[in-house]
């Protein structure tokens, strides 16, 4: 397509008949949760393009500073000089904007945010059902422990050891097939879907917290554990 002429007929949702326009050049951006693709086009053409919108109605304006500017002063000075329902946002406080409507206020936000509960609270079963039958089945053991002079402390040490164990022991292989799911999901939607350092650490935080849960609902069983019963 290089060096061929592309014309396409572009319209906005809600308009019976497009404006063609003939496209100048093409440049690798990816796709988006919101678009397949974008078109960058001069005002008097977007005007053109879309009837029902004024000149002087603008979503969203950017401005350049030089490197030794305090952006902090500039943005301090347009505040004070434009409207209150004018937004003045730096570069991170804009990305941060982005991912915070995309989390909070979208369904496929909603979703993720859902499905991230869900697998903490079928964990949190999971690894309880684990350490509660390993305390079922070792129970005298555990009053034997008892009645040699163990105090309760150190059996629930026992107990809290293993749901670490549990933890670790589960992040390592999930770690390695998340790196391969995230690959996966990189080339199936061209997102830049990335395992990051903070995300793995986070994981881990919440793995271990989930495990550390679970046992502390699961040492409850070790109340009955009475030396008088192996007697």
């Amino acid at each position: 397509m290089q060096g061929e002429d592309i014309k396409v007929e572009v319209s906005s949702y809600n308009a019976s008949i497009g404006y063609k326009v003939k496209i100048g050049g093409l440049f690798p951006l990816g796709p988006s949760f919101g678009v397949d693709g974008n078109l960058i086009m001069s005002s008097s053409t977007f005007l053109r393009t879309f009837l029902d919108r004024r000149a002087s109605y603008i979503d969203i304006g950017l401005i350049n500073l030089q490197e030794k500017v305090d952006k902090n002063w500039v943005l301090e000075n347009l505040k004070a000089k434009l409207p209150q329902d004018i937004r003045i946002l730096t570069r991170e406080d804009y990305i941060k904007f982005e991912k915070d409507y995309w989390s909070l206020r979208t369904p496929i936000g909603f979703v993720f945010s859902l499905m991230v509960v869900m697998g903490l609270v079928v964990g949190i079963v999971f690894v309880y059902q684990i350490l509660y039958s390993n305390i079922a089945s070792s129970l005298v053991a555990f009053a034997t422990l008892k009645a040699m002079g163990f105090k309760h402390k150190y059996l629930l040490k026992v107990v809290f050891q293993q749901a670490f164990l549990l933890a670790v022991l589960g992040y390592i292989p999930g770690l390695i097939v998340a790196f391969g799911l995230y690959d996966i999901a990189k080339d199936a939607t061209k997102l830049p879907v990335i395992m990051t350092l903070d995300k793995g650490i986070l994981v881990l935080v919440s793995v271990t917290l989930m495990c550390l849960i679970s046992g502390f609902l699961a040492v409850q069983k070790l109340q009955s554990a009475d030396p008088a019963d192996i007697f």
